[in-house]
């Protein structure tokens, strides 16, 4: 935690959890009511579920998407 981490599971845990917790992170990430997430130079509409990076829109799959939004 000290060194970024925003939570943790123990394991075994299950699915439902796990998504009500990256749901929850999040939610705190996103500021001022904005429905969109930045890190660096990365940009992520959560709305129009598209990502940018350097102003240039990222040709994703659904899961790619995803998993994008699991790791911020």
């Amino acid at each position: 935690m000290e060194q970024g981490g925003d939570d943790y599971l123990i394991k075994p845990f299950h699915k439902a959890e796990l998504k009500a917790r990256v749901h929850s992170i999040l939610r705190g990430r996103i500021s001022g009511g904005s429905r969109q997430i930045q890190f660096n130079e990365l940009t992520v509409d959560l709305s129009a579920r598209k990502a940018t990076i350097h102003n240039k829109v990222l040709n994703l799959t659904r899961k790619e998407y995803d998993l994008l939004l699991f790791t911020l």
